[in-house]
């Protein structure tokens, strides 16, 4: 019997390894990975619950690409409103509607001094739901009574870990000139559990409005899978 060389022993052997690679990889790519920013504003969150601080310090962690960009007046604007960050080592959470308000004339919207002055509300809702194979998650923003220049959410579903809210997955919408944005995705086959929708809303309101930005969170009703 010839010995066999080592050319024909190797070439099987490489063939299988060459196959076993887009196995590996394809399976990796079906899990949805949060961004670092994501990651990073949960940490920062969990660090400082039950602290108020401000829109600016929020979005300088939760959107760093959007907050370089903004002018110094719009900063400004988000280091004036002031976020209670909530607890996010706490089962039960507050899921009703939230809302911000500005007026053309610098009024507070509560108490409409006169019927000219222009009152501008911007309204975050969302919502969780499952069925067999897939949680479905929706956040969004209506303007009322005219469109905004800019409109932001980030939408972020959190499952319990029996400790805390962890994030599984991350959607995100920026609309221009709109009366209406929204995130709204699916996360097949998840992990048994409880889940709930954390989202943040922000953008400017009109021009000659004040405050001339918003910022908002919301959480979603809770459900479980």
């Amino acid at each position: 019997m010839k010995p066999m060389k080592p050319g024909v022993i190797l070439l099987p052997l490489m063939l299988a390894a060459m196959a076993m690679v887009p196995m590996v990889s394809a399976g990796e790519s079906v899990m949805v990975q949060p961004s670092s920013d994501s990651a990073r504003f949960i940490n920062w969150a969990y660090q400082n619950e039950g602290k108020v601080v401000t829109a600016a310090q929020c979005l300088e962690k939760s959107a760093p690409g959007y907050w370089v960009n903004l002018s110094d007046e719009k900063k400004k604007a988000y280091s004036e409103i002031k976020v209670e960050i909530p607890d996010f080592h706490s089962l039960h959470q507050r899921t009703e509607a939230v809302s911000a308000t500005s007026s053309q004339s610098g009024e507070s919207s509560k108490t409409l001094v006169s019927p000219s002055v222009i009152v501008y509300v911007a309204t975050a809702n969302s919502a969780t739901s499952a069925i067999p194979g897939v949680i479905n998650y929706w956040a969004s923003t209506s303007n009322t009574p005219t469109a905004f220049p800019v409109t932001n959410i980030i939408a972020q579903l959190l499952r319990w870990n029996g400790s805390q809210w962890v994030m599984v997955d991350q959607g995100t919408d920026s609309e221009y000139y709109t009366t209406f944005a929204e995130v709204w995705k699916n996360k097949l086959l998840p992990s048994s559990g409880q889940y709930i929708t954390y989202s943040q809303h922000y953008g400017d309101f009109p021009p000659g409005a004040v405050p001339s930005a918003y910022y908002l969170t919301r959480w979603s009703n809770q459900v479980t899978y």
